[in-house]
């Protein structure tokens, strides 16, 4: 019964220092990974058009153009939804990443989208999918900091759901 005893806290040990190890390796996984998907990747300017203004005229209510704009987001959502891989190999290094920007220089705002090569023609395709008027294009890397060095004029935020989003 002792030996039962030695045997089982042992395993556990064992299963123990197996769990951390391999917690350990596949964090350096993904980093390793998220540094070459991070090269891989290509930003996408995207032109919209400008609203048109059918609440002004009256000619449609305020909660169609409202279940009409997210509809369309609904459309983008569920496209790059779709591109999510299952298997050992997405739980062991991620999903690859994407990403929407919305960048305000000189009075404008542009739109980005940066996405990794593979999924940029599935990304075009959702963008104008939702929004057939949009046209995207390949772009340099933007970069918000001024070229100088002074910290003023750049401010950055990140967006934090109150709720589970499930």
């Amino acid at each position: 019964m002792e030996y039962l005893i030695i045997a089982l806290v042992g395993g556990a040990i064992v299963l123990l220092f197996a769990y951390i190890a391999y917690s350990q390796y596949k964090k350096i996984l993904r980093e390793a990974k998220n540094y070459e998907r991070g090269l891989k990747m290509i930003p996408l300017l995207i032109h919209l058009p400008p609203s048109t203004d059918d609440i002004e005229v009256g000619s449609r209510d305020t909660r169609d153009v409202t279940e009409e704009t997210i509809s369309q987001a609904q459309v983008l959502y569920n496209v790059i939804a779709s591109t999510a891989t299952k298997g050992f190999k997405s739980k062991l290094y991620g999903q690859r990443h994407l990403s929407f920007e919305v960048v305000a220089t000189k009075g404008l705002i542009h739109y980005y989208v940066s996405v990794p090569i593979v999924l940029a023609d599935v990304i075009k395709q959702a963008v104008n999918a939702a929004y057939p008027t949009a046209r995207l294009e390949e772009s340099e890397e933007h970069n918000i900091f001024n070229k100088v060095g002074r910290i003023t004029g750049t401010i950055g935020g990140e967006l934090g759901l109150k709720k589970e989003f499930s």
